[in-house]
């Protein structure tokens, strides 16, 4: 038989992506490894932690690093600044205390890909790891896929135009992203991707306090995320039509929504061991049989 290659999509979720880390937990510990990964915003780092085969830092980031009041300020909400310490992230615990290893990216057979959203031009492209010089600017890219504050914009730097491309939430399935042919495995952090009441509140709220120096089209794409997530359901439901995903996601959870800025350890720690229980139930019921 002709191999067809695999491939993983991973939604972010800022908090909530410790769920797509135990999926990646379990695969990594069953030592598969697909031909590409694309992940957006806060599963990123995640995928980059994979495709590098360092799954156990990947896990202790997500249940230990990440619960420190160091990382998130609650009360940066209501004063405009950013939430989540993203320079903490990068320089302290991925250079530091948790060393993502580029050599190791560099060797992987796996293909990393990220969307970023450049608001000047307004729109979507992707880097890849099959980019001559993604490695090299690997920091920059894991920074600027978890970034929308204008506090966290790279100005001055040839990366300024760009942030997170999950300001489009369905921003990976308007790529061309996923070989032709390919069996998919789709990750989503949430266990409903609709825009349903919690998510609509949090998202006013959000626009209220933080984006106010957001620069314009910023604004504008959240100020519309109703609309994007309407139309992407629609771009999803071709994309699952043609490649018949196995799809993976979390139970639904009480205030789901509310999450996104939870970093209680045993939250983190429960979300981690549910994505990995999924994945065990996908792999023992044959679902990924053929992936395996």
């Amino acid at each position: 038989m002709e191999k067809r290659p695999t491939a993983i999509i991973m939604q972010g979720g800022a908090m909530r992506g410790a769920f797509a880390a135990g999926v990646l937990y379990e695969f990594g510990s069953r030592g598969f490894y697909p031909d590409v990964i694309a992940a957006a915003s806060s599963s990123v780092p995640t995928a980059a932690y994979y495709v590098a085969h360092q799954i156990e830092d990947m896990r202790a980031i997500w249940t230990k690093e990440v619960t420190t009041d160091r990382f998130i300020r609650y009360d940066n909400m209501l004063l405009g600044k950013p939430i989540y310490d993203i320079d903490f992230l990068i320089n302290t615990i991925f250079k530091k205390k948790r060393p993502l290893s580029l050599n190791a990216m560099r060797a992987s057979r796996t293909r990393m890909v990220v969307p970023l959203y450049n608001y000047v031009v307004k729109r979507l492209e992707s880097r890849t790891s099959a980019d001559p010089e993604f490695i090299d600017h690997m920091w920059e890219y894991l920074h600027l896929a978890m970034i929308i504050h204008d506090q966290h914009i790279l100005r001055g730097t040839p990366f300024e135009p760009y942030v997170d491309g999950a300001l489009d939430p369905f921003a990976l399935y308007k790529l061309p992203i996923i070989p032709k042919g390919a069996r998919v495995v789709v990750i989503w952090n949430e266990p409903k991707f609709n825009m349903h009441t919690i998510k609509y509140l949090g998202q006013k709220l959000f626009v209220l306090f933080q984006a106010r120096n957001f620069p314009a089209e910023v604004r504008r794409m959240l100020k519309t995320r109703k609309k994007l997530i309407e139309e992407g359901v629609a771009i999803y439901n071709g994309f699952c039509k043609l490649y018949s995903p196995v799809v993976i996601k979390p139970n639904s959870i009480f205030f789901a929504g509310m999450d996104v800025v939870s970093r209680g350890e045993a939250h983190l720690s429960g979300l981690l061991e549910e994505g990995r229980q999924k994945a065990c139930a996908a792999i023992d019921n044959g679902i990924l049989k053929d992936f395996l």
